[in-house]
């Protein structure tokens, strides 16, 4: 029995030792993994603080580009309103010219009207002095009702001479104006 006994210890101290080293085994295990944990961690500590510097960096170029569209804005704000008030500016003036330009539109109207007035009591005037001309060169005896006649004639065609260059000169000048409008 006590043989048995020996050998029962034997088998457990073999068995323990067996064991132990496996427990030493499981403890360098540990060791190991918390080992390559914290360099994991390290190296992903690594990465995220290479990518906060990246997205730091552009974080920051977003800023400035943001700043310079606000500059850029306000500078367009105040551009829109320099054109507002010269738009304001040349709508008045527009008005104003279109105003004259319809003004000088019925003056040259007018002016038409009264040049085509003038031309056709010039052409009375000239078709009633043709038709005295003939009317005197017809008459070949001089009597005392022809000669009334020419001496009324005479004078009423040194009138109408008067009367056609005053006309003539009314004509010019209204033409005159009539192309400078």
């Amino acid at each position: 029995m006590r043989l048995l006994w020996i050998l029962l210890l034997m088998v457990s101290v073999i068995h323990g030792a067996q064991n132990s080293s496996s427990i030493k085994n499981l403890w360098n295990k540990e060791k190991s993994s918390t080992k390559s944990r914290i360099k994991s961690s390290k190296d992903s500590l690594k990465k995220s603080g290479l990518k906060h510097k990246q997205m730091n960096s552009k974080l920051s170029d977003i800023a400035k580009s943001i700043i310079k569209a606000e500059r850029d804005s306000i500078q367009l704000d105040k551009t829109l309103k320099e054109l507002g008030k010269d738009k304001e500016a040349n709508e008045e003036r527009f008005s104003v010219t279109k105003k004259q330009l319809d003004d000088f539109g019925s003056r040259i109207d007018t002016l038409d009207r009264s040049i085509k007035e003038q031309n056709r009591y010039f052409q009375d005037l000239l078709i009633n002095q043709f038709s005295l001309i003939i009317a005197i060169n017809k008459m070949d005896k001089p009597t005392v009702d022809s000669v009334i006649m020419r001496e009324i004639y005479d004078t009423y065609k040194e009138q109408n001479k008067k009367s056609l260059t005053d006309l003539k000169q009314k004509i010019n000048v209204k033409q005159h104006e009539k192309e400078s409008i």
